[in-house]
């Protein structure tokens, strides 16, 4: 691994970082110890029917965290991609715990059908262990107390199972469902992680994502009314018939994608964020178009901090998916969200909002931060932690992602911009 982060130095495909050196021989060292550990078990196989031989310890995996734009994604597909064994998996938590939630879904239709009463979790985590020992998890968060409660479940079976885990995530383990519904139920997971894990922090202080990059002028504040001359546009170079209210269907929901186009949608920030979508909505409506175009994102700040955890979640599932995006804004890209304190906000934007009702607030033409509506009433900050942190990664569009090793700049360590020249060029 250490050499092949050292011919990507060389061949300027990345800069040399002693930061993501130290955590690369943490993982050398953790890969020497799986080789060690299956070799071991391997060759003491006749000897296992004999409780009074002591079997050798699983290694420790690895739990990565730090700011966007440091790499850890990178490093850690360099040990994925370094591993000889066929039994590994490489995740992306939004797109796994969907796959999850659905499969205990159809065990608890089974169970009912069949009047069973097997445990889906216990179930899934068997076939998960069956098909890796490695399990490697990107931008590992934990924000629903769905997810909680299950992880909490399913890492206690994995780990029974000595599958061996490699976290990547924006927050310690002691922060992960910080201020969480029944956070002290979630706590026994966190030991968890942190008696099988070793804990690395990768801050460098650099962000990677605004290092100069040779590209074509990529991301561009286009005038408020923009939004329907590029969508046409869009449509023209698809050569599909647009298509009106196209609806997609998921776990029971409805989402309406007012306007469409072969594998191109046009949605408004309002639709896709004003709405208690989750990831798993996300990923459908992404599973469904190449290319999305979201019209009219406004600027944010503290008083929509629920629709910008949307919006970072709708990126992350935008990029994972290796989708493009097109958006038009009347703010400058620097500015997608502002992170003046609530007293210093002009609260104008929520007194709109407030005549408004509790509905939902129509977009504006403008774009302005009329297109969604601010609560009539401000609970503490502190009450309830809305992590922002990947806003910065998020408010931006992300370039396909490569699979072979080294190929690409790291996800981290990548210039994020919105894909305008798309039709510009």
């Amino acid at each position: 691994m250490i050499k092949a982060y050292k011919d990507s130095v060389l061949s300027n495909k990345i800069k040399n970082d002693l930061n993501q050196i130290a955590i690369l021989q943490r993982l050398d060292s953790i890969h020497k110890n799986i080789d060690e550990y299956y070799l071991k078990n391997s060759s003491n196989s006749l000897l296992k029917a004999f409780s009074f031989f002591k079997k050798p310890e699983p290694p420790k995996g690895l739990y990565i965290y730090g700011n966007v734009g440091t790499g850890k994604t990178m490093i850690m597909d360099m040990f994925f991609n370094s591993l000889s064994t066929n039994k590994k998996l490489r995740v992306h938590f939004h797109s796994f715990m969907l796959k999850v939630h659905a499969k205990i879904q159809e065990i608890k239709e089974l169970n009912l059908a069949n009047k069973q009463s097997s445990s889906p979790i216990s179930i899934i985590a068997k076939n998960l262990s069956a098909q890796a020992n490695i399990i490697c998890f990107d931008e590992f968060q934990v924000v629903d107390i769905a997810d909680a409660m299950i992880l909490r479940q399913l890492l206690t079976h994995l780990i029974n199972n000595n599958v061996l885990f490699i976290f990547t995530s924006n927050r310690p383990p002691d922060d992960l469902y910080k201020n969480g519904l029944q956070r002290s139920s979630f706590i026994p997971c966190i030991n968890l992680i942190k008696s099988h894990c070793f804990v690395e922090s990768l801050d460098s202080g650099i962000d990677y994502r605004k290092q100069e990059r040779s590209s074509a002028n990529i991301y561009l504040h286009s005038p408020d009314n923009a939004a329907e001359s590029i969508y046409s546009k869009l449509c023209e170079l698809e050569g599909s018939t647009p298509a009106k209210n196209t609806e997609i269907s998921f776990l029971g929901r409805k989402f309406i994608v007012k306007d469409s186009c072969g594998s191109i949608a046009h949605i408004s920030f309002h639709d896709l964020c004003q709405q208690p979508l989750s990831a798993a909505d996300y990923l459908e409506i992404v599973s469904k178009f190449k290319l999305i175009f979201v019209s009219l994102v406004p600027q944010m700040n503290v008083l929509y901090r629920e629709q910008a955890r949307r919006f970072i979640t709708f990126i992350d599932t935008m990029y994972e998916s290796c989708a493009v995006l097109v958006m038009t804004t009347n703010v400058e890209f620097g500015s997608l969200f502002n992170v003046s304190r609530l007293k210093d906000i002009d609260m104008s934007d929520s007194a709109t909002a407030s005549k408004l009702g509790s509905a939902a607030a129509k977009p504006q033409p403008n774009g302005s931060s009329d297109a969604i509506s601010a609560p009539t009433s401000m609970p503490p900050i502190i009450s309830s932690e809305i992590s922002l942190e990947g806003l910065p990664k998020s408010s931006t569009i992300l370039p396909a992602k490569k699979n072979h090793e080294n190929s690409q700049p790291p996800k981290d360590n990548v210039n994020l911009t919105s894909f305008f020249f798309f039709f510009f060029f």
